[in-house]
């Protein structure tokens, strides 16, 4: 497992978060400062801006931090690894990355070519350790230090999945992604309880984004709170969620989705990936035809039916392997009613 701090940094800013870099560059500095020495980023976050703020807040302080970033699936090629791996070391101004993961699978690549790059990589010393995220644990060979998958009080697959446990017995860490459930969690629990409650867990490291250096502050003194195993235990109880099997005919699409992105509503354009999804649903379909990873996609009650909100990929990746005579997993969020 990764010898950090139970609690570091989320990067993947938003438009609007990055109007204002300076402020950026000084809640990653503070963060730092508190003990959040995990920094991880991404290519894609923010078209690489996010990797140049990330540089910029830790330039003379590199050897503080544990520095991880991904590169995207578009990239999983031999030379595009390699590639995309300079292209992220001269944006954070560096020579080597702590830890360098995949982002997303792509089918359409052998991950063997893909695993290739990373040893030749780690064998130049421009990466010291690899990690994946966004796969299941059958897909995770045995050089993977990471697997970063998302994880808070609402979306808990990976405790009923068996990746925690595979996780923990593996000496593999735990990366949760979105672990104050990008603020819609029921805030009854505040946030430093819900990361305390997180990074509970043995192996499971909690990267909260914040651009607020205020709250960064208050996230690093999570890590003070120790829970008593019958709070932990309460808090399991009362904000359990129930994965459930549902018709996709009973499925509408929702036309903004989640966070007001481009989304699919026919079966007719999630075939023709007119966006270029990758990987796309088609690409996506033949991974769960074989078996493959699939987390359970985010419905809200809309009459006696569903609307999605979250996971229209995997929503059309279904019909597409399926049709509609499989029920697909799903987790209902009637608190966004």
């Amino acid at each position: 497992m990764l010898d950090i701090p139970p609690i570091g940094m989320g990067t993947g800013f938003s438009e609007d978060e990055l109007k204002d870099p300076d402020r950026i560059v000084e809640a990653i500095q503070v963060g730092i400062d508190a003990g959040m020495r995990f920094i991880d980023t991404a290519e894609n976050y923010g078209g690489g801006v996010c990797e140049e703020l990330v540089g910029r807040a830790i330039a003379g302080k590199r050897r503080n931090v544990v520095l991880a970033s991904k590169f995207s699936p578009e990239h999983s090629k031999y030379d595009q690894v390699i590639a995309a791996c300079e292209r992220s070391l001269r944006r954070l101004k560096t020579d080597y990355l702590d830890l360098y993961q995949t982002h997303w699978p792509n089918p359409g690549v052998p991950f063997e070519e893909t695993l290739r790059a990373l040893h030749y990589l780690k064998e130049q010393g421009k990466i010291r350790a690899i990690g994946m995220s966004n796969v299941g644990i059958k897909e995770l060979p045995r050089d993977v230090v990471s697997l970063q998958q998302e994880f808070n009080l609402f979306e808990r697959t990976v405790e009923y999945d068996g990746t925690l446990d595979y996780g923990q017995k593996n000496n593999v860490s735990i990366i949760a992604y979105s672990p104050l459930d990008q603020g819609r969690t029921d805030r009854t629990l505040p946030s430093q309880l819900q990361l305390a409650w997180l990074v509970s867990h043995d192996g499971v490291i909690a990267i909260p984004k914040s651009a607020n250096p205020k709250h960064v502050k208050e996230n690093a003194e999570a890590m003070r709170i120790v829970l008593k195993a019958e709070d932990k235990a309460r808090i399991d109880r009362e904000f359990f969620q129930e994965i459930v099997y549902i018709s996709t005919g009973d499925i509408s699409v929702s036309p903004a989705g989640e966070r007001n992105r481009a989304v699919y509503r026919t079966l007719k354009e999630a075939t023709e990936n007119r966006f270029g999804y990758v990987p796309s649903p088609i690409e996506l379909a033949q991974t769960l035809k074989a078996g493959g990873f699939v987390k359970p996609v985010r419905l809200i009650p809309s009459g006696k039916n569903y609307q999605l909100i979250n996971g229209r990929i995997r929503y059309w990746a279904w019909v597409i392997a399926f049709g509609t005579t499989k029920p697909i997993p799903a987790y209902i969020r009637s608190d966004l009613n």
